[in-house]
C-alpha cells in the first residue's frame, strides 16, 4: 500500500537476462533499467544488491561539454531540472498554446477512449509523471501502463509523486477502483523492448522535440502498438524554440531539440513510420503547439490499401522479383527470465518474457 511520504519504498529486485546477453535491473519501487546493463560484479555482491533494494538508483547525469553529451536528451537527466518541471518548467509551455495539463489529459483520455482495447498503455518519455499518474488514477479501465522515460532522474521524481499521489486518491475515496498495474522503465524510444503488436496505446506529451533518433523511435511505436492501436503526442513548432533562443545546427548531436517547421511536414513524419495518411491528424494550436493523433491501421486496412494500389497500377512480377520481395524478415526470440530477491538472498524465477529484437 502507498504510505503517506513522497519516496519509494523497498521494493522486489528485479534482473532481466536474455541467453547469456546483458543483464538488467530495477526495483519494484523505482525503476527499471534497460537502457544500461547490470555489472555482473555487482550482481555477484550481496550487500550492495540490499542496499539498492532500501535506496532507490542515484540518476546518472550527463553534463554539457561531456564527449557524448546530447541536449535535446541529457538535458532532462539534470535532477534540478526534475525538480523545477513541474514547479514552473511545464506551466511555461501555455506560452506556445499548450492547452495545460488537465485539458491535454482529456484529449488524451477521450482519444484513448475510442480504442478497440484499453488494457496496455504507454507514457513514453513520462517525465514527472503528470500523465501518468492521471491516467492511472482516473479510473480509465486500464490494466497495465507502463511509464517510460531516459532520464533516471525524471524516473525518481514519477515514482515519488506517483506514490504521493496514489496515497492521497485512497484517502480521498477508499472505494475508488484498483489503479492498473505500473510499472517505469528507463529505456531508449529508438530501441523499444515490447513485443510486436503488444501495446493498446501510447501517449507522449511534449516528447518528440526531445528524440535524437526521431525516425527511428517513430517507427518502434509503430511496430509496438496493435493493430488498430492509438498514438497520442504533443509537441513544439520550431518557430517557439526559435523565439526562446534554442540552439539549431545540422549535427542533430549539437541541436537544443528537433526543429519542426510545420503540421505538414509533422505529418509526413508519422506517416514516414508506418502509419497511414487517413489515419493521421496533426492539429495546430497558435502560435507553436502541435497536437498528434494517429491510429495503427488493421490488418484490413493494409489489404484494401494493397487492393487500391493494384487497381491503379499492375507492374508485372517476375520470378526474381517475387522471391525477392517475399523472402521473410529474420526476427530472433529471447526469453528474460524475472529474478526476485527475498531478503533471505534467495532468487527465484518469476516469469519469462519473450523479446522480439
Amino acid at each position: 500500500p502507498a504510505l503517506p511520504f513522497p519516496v519509494p519504498v523497498p521494493g522486489i529486485r528485479i534482473t532481466a537476462s536474455a541467453d547469456g546477453g546483458p543483464t538488467y535491473s530495477g526495483t519494484t519501487s523505482s525503476y527499471i533499467d534497460l537502457v544500461e546493463p547490470q555489472d555482473d560484479s555487482d550482481l555477484e555482491d550481496n550487500l550492495k544488491n540490499n542496499l539498492k533494494n532500501l535506496f532507490p538508483n542515484l540518476p546518472k547525469v550527463s553534463l554539457p561539454g561531456s564527449k557524448d553529451y546530447v541536449p535535446m536528451q541529457d538535458l532532462f537527466t539534470s535532477p534540478a531540472v526534475s525538480f523545477a518541471y513541474e514547479r514552473g518548467w511545464r506551466q511555461g509551455f501555455k506560452a506556445a498554446g499548450f492547452p495545460g495539463v488537465e485539458k491535454e489529459y482529456e484529449m488524451v483520455r477521450d482519444f484513448f477512449a475510442e480504442a478497440e482495447e484499453k488494457k496496455v498503455v504507454v507514457d513514453m518519455s513520462c517525465g514527472s509523471g503528470l500523465f501518468t499518474r492521471r491516467l492511472a488514477l482516473g479510473g480509465n479501465g486500464y490494466e497495465r501502463l507502463l511509464a517510460c522515460d531516459y532520464s533516471d532522474s525524471m524516473l525518481v521524481e514519477s515514482r515519488s509523486r506517483y506514490v504521493q499521489a496514489e496515497y492521497n486518491a485512497r484517502r480521498k475515496n477508499p472505494d475508488s477502483p484498483d489503479p492498473p498495474v505500473i510499472d517505469l522503465i528507463r529505456l531508449d524510444v529508438a530501441n523499444l523492448p515490447f513485443r510486436t503488436g503488444s501495446v493498446d496505446c501510447m501517449n507522449a506529451a511534449a516528447a518528440m522535440h526531445c528524440w535524437p533518433r526521431l525516425d527511428e523511435g517513430l517507427a518502434e511505436i509503430h511496430r509496438s502498438l496493435k493493430p488498430g492501436g492509438l498514438f497520442f503526442a504533443s509537441t513544439f513548432l520550431s518557430r517557439y524554440f526559435k523565439r526562446v533562443g534554442a540552439r539549431s545546427s545540422n549535427d542533430i548531436s549539437k541541436q537544443s531539440f528537433q526543429m519542426f517547421e510545420s503540421a505538414e511536414s509533422v505529418k509526413e513524419i508519422i506517416c514516414n513510420a508506418g502509419f497511414q495518411e487517413s489515419d493521421v491528424e496533426v492539429t495546430l494550436l497558435e502560435p507553436a503547439c502541435l497536437i498528434i493523433k494517429a491510429k495503427k491501421g488493421t490488418d484490413m486496412d493494409l489489404v484494401e490499401d494493397l487492393d487500391m494500389g493494384e487497381e491503379e497500377t499492375a507492374p508485372e512480377t517476375t520470378s526474381e522479383t517475387a522471391s525477392e520481395t517475399s523472402s521473410p524478415v529474420d526476427v530472433e526470440v529471447v526469453t528474460a527470465t524475472v529474478v526476485e530477491t527475498e531478503e533471505t538472498g534467495e532468487t527465484k524465477e518469476v516469469d519469462d518474457w519473450e523479446v522480439e529484437i
